[in-house]
């Protein structure tokens, strides 16, 4: 199994990019960090803030080696990941459906994605998606940008969250909330440079225009 399609998006599996899925799994067998599932509310935009190989598939990997062993979270903290070319890839386990980011076939108003962990205290109905490199003094590139727009337009309607819109964001696990946008910045939950000065000051003008309408 390599590269799948949803809502008429390819992105890369996770055996498709070659996650190694005993990292997920402790010296006894037991899961690090078992899946859980709780409706959606928002979604965040990230970068990785790395250099990258040009063999990405293996910076995927390495991403999640760092999260899962290193972290000691047990597995990546993305739910979807988009390198330069404008690839997706599939990111934080979501159980063995097939499906990626969702507990099952998602619609609005009763999706549930699995929690991941991108955002400190707001993960729970928050999903994560991740631009990979740095954006501190440059902009992705227009394929990635392209497939960011094109994967968030599509998110926001199988889920139904308002790309442009407030939201009241409550966690659902620890009662967290903040208000944000339906599509926000890393940095618009917290202290952090995320996702890069160059991209996070062209958002608004690059990104949010194209969210309006649904997924074309």
């Amino acid at each position: 199994m390599g590269a799948a399609g949803a809502g008429g998006l390819t992105y890369l599996t996770r055996a498709g990019w070659g996650a190694d899925e005993s990292l997920r799994f402790d010296d006894s067998g037991e899961e690090v960090w078992p899946t859980a599932y709780y409706p959606v509310q928002t979604i965040t935009v990230h970068h990785t803030a790395t250099e990258l190989s040009g063999d990405y598939a293996a910076d995927v990997r390495g991403i999640y080696y760092y999260h899962a062993v290193t972290q000691n979270w047990g597995d990546i903290g993305y739910h979807l990941l988009i390198d330069p070319d404008g690839r997706v890839y599939e990111g934080r386990h979501s159980g063995d459906d097939g499906l990626p980011v969702f507990a099952e076939l998602p619609s609005p108003g009763s999706a549930e994605s699995v929690t991941a962990g991108h955002v400190y205290l707001m993960n729970s109905g928050n999903i994560g998606v991740c631009v990979m490199g740095d954006f501190t003094d440059a902009m992705p590139t227009d394929a990635a940008l392209d497939s960011l727009v094109a994967v968030l337009r599509l998110l926001c309607e199988l889920t139904g969250v308002p790309p442009n819109t407030e939201v009241e964001y409550v966690n659902p696990v620890n009662g967290e909330a903040s208000v944000q946008k339906g599509v926000t910045r890393h940095r618009d939950w917290m202290a952090t440079e995320c996702p890069g000065d160059t991209f996070a000051a062209a958002f608004d003008e690059a990104v949010r225009p194209r969210l309006e309408g649904g997924y074309a």
